[in-house]
């Protein structure tokens, strides 16, 4: 009988995976496990290159400088060696465009170009602190390209400045496999005229949307336009923050409420609203509607919030299948009539909402003083939800 020596070479491929698979997040081990041979080499790669980040940093040393070039030309170069490489990543950060002249962008620009130009199976597509006007026509083309790959999923802009808004529209004609859109202080130079009778069909289906930042009304109108491509009739998350209007979301609930299972509603500080919540947004539009969150929607020093959110709660009759509710709220130094928060007792408490299971609200204090008082004159108004015990509520200063 002969024995075979036991070594990493003949351990079980499926087994060498399973376990390169538990380090995915630990880079350091997956770089030393890579040198163990060539099957854990090839069990390792696809995670080692699974992400990349092509951030361009903010410095004034020159060592520092040299060291993010030579980290661009490496890449390149091994892209370049190696061409199934690009197969791997899935992952893209693009950012850190600021200034051409505090940024080492123009040193990096032609390679940035061609290392997007190879990449071909993106999935995850982050921009962030991109100033579009401090890009060449090549790094524009190249972002624009890669916003429409066909295996595009997700795709996040954050603090980026574009010239207007049919820029914005450039990138979000993305393909039918992007999923997730998250849109976060997104800042135009000038606004630009709507090109009229141009309808481009709505073949990208959207299941998640997060939309943040102090322009929160032309985003919107924006991604509305006929001429955009995106598609919410399939939306199942909707996450708003900075609501300025009630009239904005309401478009976007009657577009994209039918199947909309979570939905959160940040709104603007100290700011008087727009429109009217109980004719333009109601939970009528999302009959699906599982989880809600009002953070600040509608609280403000000069308007009170609590008829807004009960002409929210109001069904019109629609049988709902809400299981959480959210109320998030900031007490000032300023008078509150408690005893209308019995409306949304009575509302939560209706027999349109039978799969209500927990209704949770949160009140920012300034001080700790004012716990005992308002704690003595709001626990009271809920007696319906307190009853069937699903009222929980939090004091936070």
């Amino acid at each position: 009988m002969t024995y075979q020596s036991a070594t990493m070479s003949n351990v079980p491929q499926e087994i060498v995976d399973h376990i390169v698979d538990l380090l995915s997040f630990d880079q350091q081990t997956l770089f030393a496990v890579s040198l163990v041979s060539r099957a854990w080499n090839t069990a390792s790669r696809p995670h080692i290159f699974r992400s990349i980040d092509l951030s361009v940093i903010d410095t004034h040393r020159l060592a520092d400088l040299q060291r993010f070039l030579s980290h661009y030309i490496d890449l390149y170069a091994l892209l370049h060696r190696n061409p199934r490489l690009v197969y791997y990543i899935r992952e893209v950060t693009i950012g850190g465009v600021l200034s051409p002249i505090l940024s080492p962008w123009k040193f990096v620009e032609k390679i940035f170009v061609k290392i997007t130009g190879k990449l071909c199976q993106v999935q995850f597509l982050r921009l962030r602190e991109v100033m579009w006007i401090y890009l060449s026509d090549e790094a524009r083309h190249a972002l624009i390209t890669l916003c429409r790959l066909p295996t595009i999923q997700q795709l996040v802009l954050y603090n980026c400045q574009l010239p207007n808004f049919s820029e914005l529209a450039l990138l979000l004609r993305s393909p039918r496999t992007l999923e997730n859109l998250q849109l976060s202080h997104i800042r135009t130079q000038k606004s630009s005229q709507r090109r009229r009778g141009l309808v481009v069909p709505r073949h990208c289906s959207i299941q998640q949307l997060v939309i943040a930042g102090s322009e929160v009304r032309p985003i919107i109108a924006g991604i509305l336009d006929p001429s955009c491509c995106l598609n919410f009739s399939g939306l199942r998350k909707l996450e708003i923050t900075g609501i300025k209007d009630a009239l904005t979301i309401g478009q976007v609930l009657t577009l994209a409420g039918s199947h909309l299972e979570e939905l959160t509603l940040s709104a603007a500080s100290e700011y008087v609203p727009e429109g009217t919540i109980g004719d333009d947004v109601n939970f009528a539009l999302t009959p699906r509607l599982r989880h809600a969150e009002l953070q600040g929607v509608q609280f403000t020093r000069k308007y009170s919030g609590v008829p807004c959110v009960t002409n929210l709660l109001r069904t019109r009759g629609v049988p709902s299948n809400l299981e959480s509710v959210l109320i998030s709220m900031v007490v000032d130094n300023h008078k509150v009539d408690w005893t209308e928060w019995q409306a949304i007792d009575q509302e939560l408490a209706d027999a349109g909402f039978r799969s209500l299971q927990k209704v949770e609200v949160i009140v920012h204090m300034r001080s700790r003083a004012e716990q005992r008082k308002i704690q003595r004159s709001l626990e009271v108004q809920f007696p319906k939800l307190s009853s069937k015990n699903l009222l929980s509520i939090m004091y936070c200063i």
